[in-house]
C-alpha cells in the first residue's frame, strides 16, 4: 500500500512540473511563462557573474547588453536577460 502512496506522490510531484501558469501581462495579454522567465526575477537588481549557470536554467538564452542589436523575432521559448553597463541584470523576459 505504501508504495502506491508514493508513486501518487511522485506523479503530482511530475504534474506540478507540466506547463507553466499563465501571465498577465501590464497590458491585460496572457503569457505562458515558456521560458519560466519566473524562476529567473531573483537576477533582476543582481550583478551577473555566471552566465553558464543562467544558460543552464533555460533551452534558449539571450544576454542583451545597452547598444545590443535585437532582433524583434518572438520565441516563447528563449529568456531574455537585459544588462546595464555594470553587468546588473535589468529585467529578464520570454520572447
Amino acid at each position: 500500500m505504501w508504495h502506491k502512496a508514493i508513486l501518487l506522490g511522485s506523479l503530482g510531484a511530475l504534474m506540478a512540473c507540466g506547463t507553466p501558469a499563465p501571465i498577465v501581462g501590464t497590458d491585460g495579454t496572457i503569457d505562458v511563462d515558456a521560458c519560466d522567465a519566473r524562476s529567473q526575477r531573483g537576477l533582476v537588481g543582481r550583478e551577473l557573474d555566471d552566465m553558464a549557470a543562467v544558460s543552464a536554467a533555460a533551452p534558449k538564452v539571450r544576454f542583451i547588453n545597452p547598444g545590443d542589436s535585437v532582433t524583434q523575432d518572438n520565441q516563447p521559448d528563449r529568456l531574455n536577460v537585459e544588462l546595464d553597463d555594470n553587468r546588473v541584470v535589468t529585467r529578464v523576459y520570454c520572447g
